[in-house]
């Protein structure tokens, strides 16, 4: 064989090697890259997952002439269970300006469903009332939510 038949040879083959070499190297990099986006969508199924057992409860208080209303939703996908509502650190029925007994307040809302109470505003009511809401329901975990609402 001649040198240069030699050189061609030695020089394919260190081409091959180098090729082979980073071959290697972008499929691990896919094969990381591809472990990644498969733990993105499990956590984004998982997430999913948990919103659709998870209820979103809020309130806001409504009026229509002397007519004021604190109104308790549900915007979540979820059943509310076991709603407690306390306004300025005391439960609806014993709060001065909610008219409603132990018995009728709601403790469970569907999702997309409202409970609406009626405040006895008067002259020299608060103008600021501080609530909160804390349920259950699927996701496991406790739910709250806090707001200082104005009329």
């Amino acid at each position: 064989m001649d040198t240069p038949s030699i050189l061609l040879g030695v020089a394919a083959l260190a081409v091959s090697g180098w090729a082979v070499i980073q071959a290697r190297g972008t499929a691990e990099a896919q094969t990381r890259l591809q472990g990644r986006l498969l733990a993105l969508e499990s956590a984004r199924e998982r997430d999913r997952l948990l919103h659709a057992r998870r209820a979103r409860l809020g309130a806001e208080i409504t009026h229509s002439g002397h007519d004021y209303r604190l109104v308790i939703r549900n915007h979540g996908d979820a059943e509310a269970r076991a709603v407690r509502v306390i306004v300025d650190d005391k439960s609806l029925a014993e709060h001065d300006v909610i008219s409603l007994s132990e018995d009728e307040e709601v403790t469970m809302l569907g999702p997309g469903v409202d409970v609406r109470y009626i405040m006895a505003i008067v002259m020299g009511s608060p103008m600021r009332y501080d609530v909160r809401i804390e349920w259950e329901d699927d996701s496991g975990e406790p739910g709250r939510w806090r707001s200082q609402l104005r009329i």
